[in-house]
């Protein structure tokens, strides 16, 4: 057995080999300054092909590669904050945006589409930056998002504003995969955790200060610099990654430039990228799936981009269907029948085989993760316009209503992680509260719907609902390394990113569907037939919980190499 450099892993220590480690170990010689920055030294291909070298922690955290890059660290945070801010944002603002454009009656489509379009960026990502490093990706995905949200901010009418929304869904989708490259090829390994709990932080305040921001914006401003906002962000960031588009091309693994296509060095930014979801949802970067050989990795990445495609393409049509609500016999509706058939076919593929059967372990991990989403977000999406159309709340007011969902989906977040289950049966069982709270809040949102009951009694629903969320959907993120081989935790972590996009595009996809057909201005029937069906999703999630416990053998799960 050998490692990427090519030693052999089992044969005997080379006597010679250990005691230049034990010279490279001397204080004296790690502190001569001629030894760390002799360039033609460091730039020699003979030395820097030595596995000895490679191993040095001195070469690593050398001048070549520095290990920590602030420019960087602060170009990330910015692109995830500015992400994070604009979910919430739009969600808050949306009301505004379908009264004055007047498309109440396709108003998740703003949603939905921009979901669907993320789901096309992510599949993409992987085999872009496979191919041609992070540079371009990254440049493109920031190009995308401030285009679009410019696109949506002066949109003239809902259709002009959809085609924004799916630019800066595509932008946001190549954003997401591509950052976590990006760490890979600028931070040293021993830094990584650190750079990846200040983006999940990132997250954190947008959630709980974006509502109210937008709705403020949108009430006293104009909805428009809601999208405009994100903008600034935007250019900054990318122009700290263009004053450090040297460091881009680095790998701090090897401290080699311009790595791509076939070499070791190519590989392993592969694999990190393949880690980004367990660092991100667990803050450990698990282990690698078969790495099989690079012609084989770009194989399985060109079909994975293009089974996204045929996900994204059919789900677009389903979604214009609904939209436009053609006549039963036309050419758009037996086109989004085709859609429905595409997804059918192509999404199952994207995900562990028995997801879509719930599969006792893993595959019910998967599936129960998209259901809780699709249930949450939907809510989340219709709430705002609920409170604004029936309760004539402003959009600030509705704003705070969706900071505080988010404040309880961190409550039930940080409960799951103090709870004394342990083992995969036991952390189940907390998947399956979760879904019945979830699952739970939205039929008393049916009930205070009926009851024309007053807005405080949603907000502390919507509390609820964000507790179940928290407690279900963050258990799910560590089942999925109990019940995963470790050598496919990161494509099991792609599969469940995968999962929470369709998950989201089908909830609220479904939910517009129902709204537009059975709304009726100044009555409340549509509300509560998509609160129902929300409900409906999470009572689902509930059953797939329950057989989200361990499977009697894990090495038969197996997950599609998914590697993003």
């Amino acid at each position: 057995m050998s490692d990427v450099t090519g030693r052999d892993l089992t044969a005997p220590a080379d006597p010679a080999h250990r005691a230049d480690r034990a010279h490279r170990a001397d204080p004296a010689h790690r502190a001569d300054p001629a030894h760390r920055a002799d360039p033609a030294h460091r730039a020699d291909p003979a030395h820097r092909a030595d596995p000895a070298h490679r191993a040095d922690p001195a070469d690593l955290a050398g001048p070549d590669v520095p290990r920590t890059d602030p420019a960087i660290t602060a170009a990330l945070l910015l692109l995830t904050t500015m992400i994070a801010f604009e979910n919430m944002a739009v969600a808050t603002a949306m009301p505004v945006v379908a009264a004055e454009l007047g498309a109440l009656g396709s108003y998740g489509l703003a949603f939905s589409s921009m979901m669907t379009a993320m789901l096309l960026g992510i599949v993409l990502a992987g085999p872009w930056t496979d191919r041609a490093g992070p540079l371009a990706p990254v440049f493109w995905g920031q190009a995308l998002f401030a285009i679009g949200a410019i696109v949506c901010g002066a949109a003239p009418s809902f259709g002009v504003l959809l085609i924004g929304r799916v630019i800066t869904g595509l932008g946001a989708g190549l954003v997401i995969v591509v950052e976590f490259v990006v760490v890979a090829r600028t931070f040293a390994p021993a830094d990584r955790p650190r750079v990846f709990s200040w983006m999940s932080a990132a997250w954190v305040l947008p959630s709980l200060v974006g509502g109210p921001i937008a709705g403020w914006l949108a009430s006293t401003v104009s909805w428009r610099w809601v999208f405009w906002v994100v903008v600034l962000p935007a250019g900054v960031a990318g122009s700290l990654l263009l004053l450090r588009r040297a460091a881009l091309r680095t790998s701090p693994d090897t401290g080699t430039l311009g790595v791509q296509g076939d070499s070791p060095d190519a590989r392993g930014i592969g694999d990190d990228a393949d880690n980004h979801g367990d660092a991100d949802d667990h803050g450990d970067a698990g282990g690698h799936g078969d790495a099989g050989t690079p012609a084989d990795e770009r194989r399985e990445h060109r079909r994975t981009a293009r089974l996204g495609a045929v996900v994204a393409g059919s789900a677009g049509l389903v979604q214009l269907a609904i939209h436009e609500r053609p006549p039963v016999f036309s050419l758009l509706s037996a086109l989004a029948a085709l859609g429905l058939i595409g997804v059918a076919v192509a999404a199952p593929k994207l995900l562990p085989p028995g997801t879509f059967h719930s599969a006792r372990g893993l595959p019910s991990v998967v599936l129960t993760r998209g259901l809780l989403n699709g249930s949450f977000l939907g809510a989340f999406a219709y709430l705002p316009l609920m409170l604004s159309q029936e309760k004539g709340l402003d959009a600030t007011a509705s704003g705070l209503v969706l900071a505080v969902g988010s404040l309880g989906w961190s409550a039930g977040a940080w409960a799951q992680g103090r709870s004394r289950r342990a083992g995969a049966d036991e952390r189940a069982r907390l998947v399956l509260i979760g879904a019945a709270m979830l699952a739970g809040g939205w039929v008393v949102f049916v009930a205070l719907t009926l009851a024309h009951a007053p807005v405080w009694t949603f907000a502390a629903t919507i509390v609820l609902g964000g507790l179940g969320m928290g407690l279900g959907s963050t258990t799910l993120s560590g089942l999925v390394l109990e019940l995963s081989p470790d050598r496919e935790h990161g494509r099991a972590s792609a599969a469940l990113q995968l999962a929470d996009v369709l998950g989201t595009v089908v909830g609220i996809a479904g939910a517009t569907a129902a709204f537009s057909m059975w709304h009726t201005p100044g009555e409340h029937r549509g509300y509560v037939i998509v609160w129902v069906g929300l409900a409906c999703f999470g009572a689902l999630g509930v059953l797939t919980a329950a057989r989200c416990a361990s499977a009697p053998s894990r090495a038969r799960d197996h997950v599609p190499d998914l590697s993003l």
